[in-house]
């Protein structure tokens, strides 16, 4: 299974570059994966209701 799932993404790649130049590629793949995780990472935050990082709590690190 892992095979056939690389397989298929290395043809789109290289599809992809064809068209594309690497940074927008990149750009797209990055823009890609922020949509896809948005929903699930917005639920979590819902769901444990965590509070937004400020200042404040980042000196503590």
């Amino acid at each position: 299974m892992a095979g056939l799932i690389w397989g298929m993404a290395f043809v789109a790649q290289s599809t992809a570059m064809e068209n594309l130049g690497p940074l927008q590629f990149t750009g797209l793949r990055f823009l890609l994966a922020t949509l896809v995780i948005l929903p699930f990472a917005l639920r979590e935050r819902r769901i444990h209701n965590t509070k937004k990082l400020t200042k404040h709590i980042c000196r503590h690190f």
